[in-house]
């Protein structure tokens, strides 16, 4: 009995983890390394990625003639790969830690117009 209940769930693992998992609310099984690509291609599109650099991302050669004339540093890719760590990531931590920074900076532009207007209203009252 114990034998037929770690098989079950070992078997259950190996479909369950492995190959598929459920899209939540759709019923759907698709294989997860199959969604795992799908997603990480479609958010690199999402940021206007080239295509030439989304598949040296992916891992794919380039096709055709391409490799002659596409040339890029790894460099480049890092800072194109960083155009996407937002859409990428789940936790939306990295996202909001952006918004307070562009906040931060919006905020403190304003202060320094709403100093200027007045420096110039007081320069105009005299």
């Amino acid at each position: 009995m114990p034998n037929s209940c770690h098989n079950n769930l070992s078997h259950y693992f190996w479909f369950g983890a492995f190959y598929l998992i459920r899209i939540l609310g759709s019923g759907w099984l698709v294989p997860i390394a199959h969604g795992f690509r799908k997603f990480f291609s479609s958010k690199l599109v999402e940021v206007d990625l080239k295509t030439e650099l989304r598949w040296l991302l992916e891992g794919h050669n380039l096709k055709g003639n391409d490799p002659a004339y596409v040339r890029t540093s790894e460099k480049n890719l890092q800072e194109e790969y960083k155009k996407s760590i937002d859409n990428l990531t789940i936790d939306p931590a990295n996202r909001l830690r952006r918004t307070v920074e562009t906040l931060k900076i919006e905020k403190s532009k304003i202060n320094m117009l709403e100093a200027k207007i007045q420096k110039l209203e007081r320069k105009y009252r005299k």
